[in-house]
């Protein structure tokens, strides 16, 4: 028994020294004289308690150290994307205490599932992330390229590697835990979205030409689905689970990587498989403009260009009455310019927005460079590939307290020349001009001049008809929509300043069926 003691003793104990040099001390003076009192068996199982306690304390320190527990100003956080179940699936990663990075990944392979019509894995795209730990924003490129392509009219899918140098950076949970459960959800299936649904029936014609789309996303009689319906995508979810199980690697070098190859060129797509296996995501630093206390962020790109050239013009004015009205969005259209060249492909993309209460920020755009990509679905491997994408313009848009180097405003859309206008528009009515909610700005009708200098103009119901316009010697042609900008604000910056809700506003775009939440986990303070 007194053996026994001393073995857990020595176990338990940090300072082993200590321990030696007071061995005999400890024999001699307690564990001998309270074996044989009256009162040893009691003394003794108070001790032996006591050991226990402190193995308990001692356990629990080397695991905080390991595993640190949540901070608290962690456990609020804000998501907006454009899929309700993305969203959702986000939301449970910050739960289980992820950070925004983890969220942002989650969301995008989620969209894989639930979105592949607007952001596939054979996509690519860019993001913005905010690390208020060394105060700084970082582009992530990981863009569609021709490279590496045999003929012409495809890319090299790049988004799963994107999404892996995203989570080597910033991530805090488990890449495999990540992926695991949402390989799950497309082995088991998931609910169609409206925004999935419509996008699916316009592009019937070209999908029901493809045996495996049809067997994705049709029922027997040749119906493409309902909204509603439970979507199952087992192929797909093979090989979710495959790059959760072993990496983003496999997708470009291992065995996987063989398979896509192999299974494309049999559609006569054709891909270099050493430039698969070698092409990379870029990190790059952000275009800064510094504005009235306020830092805005861009990604340095031709369209963006244009906008960093508006934020610069306008920083200093009190007043922007243009930025308020109906016709203010043809003036703010012409400020911006005219397109730098005409999309081919245009209102195609998907643009995410996920921050946690620590202030990490992140912007995401990705886009298939058509809805379904190439519309030629991989037989076994349930994705299709991406066409080239030769717009490099991104909706992305990150601004902070300068100051105090808090996070205010996140927003995202589609990657076009016409969502970088939309975006533009939003970002100045809440950062500059002050409308009055994020709800107001991204509300507000919008407007875009096209390379050859023509205007589109977005209808608006008879009820907001309440000014007129002169179009007289204007080429203006109307459509329903312009961009579709998902956006964050938090006008009191995160992290909050106290453990309670911050005052941050969350707007889906009217113009999609996306969501917005925002999380709080209560938790009890320990004294």
């Amino acid at each position: 028994m007194v053996n026994m003691i001393l073995e857990l003793y020595k176990r338990f104990t940090k300072n082993f020294e200590h321990i030696k040099t007071n061995q005999q001390y400890f024999l001699r003076t307690v564990l001998v004289p309270v074996a044989w009192s009256n009162q040893g068996f009691v003394r003794l199982i108070t001790m032996v308690l006591f050991v226990a306690v402190t193995a308990c304390s001692s356990i629990e320190q080397a695991t905080n150290s390991i595993l640190p527990k949540t901070p608290p100003s962690i456990l609020y956080a804000a998501v907006v994307a454009d899929e309700p179940t993305a969203v959702l699936t986000a939301r449970d990663m910050l739960a289980r205490g992820g950070n925004a990075a983890d969220a942002a990944v989650a969301l995008y392979f989620t969209l894989a599932v639930t979105f592949p019509s607007q952001a596939g894995i054979g996509s690519g795209g860019t993001c913005m992330v905010y690390d208020p730990k060394v105060r700084t924003v970082k582009v992530l490129d990981f863009s569609n390229t021709s490279r590496g392509v045999i003929g012409d009219k495809l890319s090299i899918p790049m988004s799963v590697r994107g999404m892996a140098w995203l989570h080597a950076r910033f991530g805090r949970l488990s890449w495999g835990s990540l992926l695991n459960r949402i390989a799950s959800i497309a082995r088991e299936g998931v609910t169609t979205s409206r925004g999935f649904i419509n996008d699916l029936k316009s592009e019937v014609p070209r999908l029901a030409n493809d045996a495996t789309a049809l067997s994705l996303f049709f029922d027997r009689l040749g119906s493409p689905f309902g909204e509603g319906i439970i979507l199952q995508q087992i192929e797909l979810g093979a090989v979710l689970g495959n790059i959760g199980a072993r990496g983003a690697g496999v997708f470009y070098r291992g065995a996987l990587a063989k398979r896509i190859i192999s299974i494309a060129r049999t559609q006569g797509q054709k891909i270099d498989q050493t430039v698969l296996g070698i092409d990379k995501p870029r990190w790059l630093n952000a275009k800064e403009i510094r504005i009235k206390g306020k830092s805005i962020f861009l990604p340095v790109t031709e369209n963006q260009n244009r906008a960093a050239v508006f934020w610069q013009r306008f920083s200093q004015k009190k007043d922007l009455p243009f930025l308020k009205t109906r016709t203010g969005a043809i003036d703010l259209a012409k400020t911006l310019g005219p397109a730098s060249a005409e999309e081919a492909t245009p209102n195609v993309g998907s643009g995410f927005v996920v921050v946690d209460g620590g202030g990490l920020a992140v912007v995401c755009s990705v886009t298939t460079g058509r809805k379904f990509g190439t519309g030629k679905f991989l037989p076994g491997l349930g994705f299709a590939l991406s066409p080239i994408n030769g717009n490099r313009s991104n909706a992305l848009l990150l601004a902070i307290d300068s100051q105090n180097q808090k996070f205010l405003f996140g927003a995202s859309g589609y990657s076009s020349a016409a969502g970088s206008t939309a975006l533009t528009g939003v970002a100045a009515r809440v950062l500059l001009a002050s409308a009055g909610s994020l709800q107001q700005a991204s509300d507000h009708p919008r407007a875009h001049i096209k390379h050859d200098g023509s205007i589109i103009l977005e209808k608006v119901s008879r009820a907001e008809k309440t000014e007129t316009v002169d179009y007289s010697n204007t080429n203006i042609s109307h459509v329903r929509s312009i961009g579709r900008i998902n956006a964050l604000y938090c006008p009191s910056g995160l992290p909050p300043a106290s453990r309670g809700n911050p005052a941050c506003q969350v707007k889906a775009d009217r113009r999609g069926y996306g969501v917005g939440t925002r999380f709080k986990k209560d938790i009890r303070d320990k004294d």
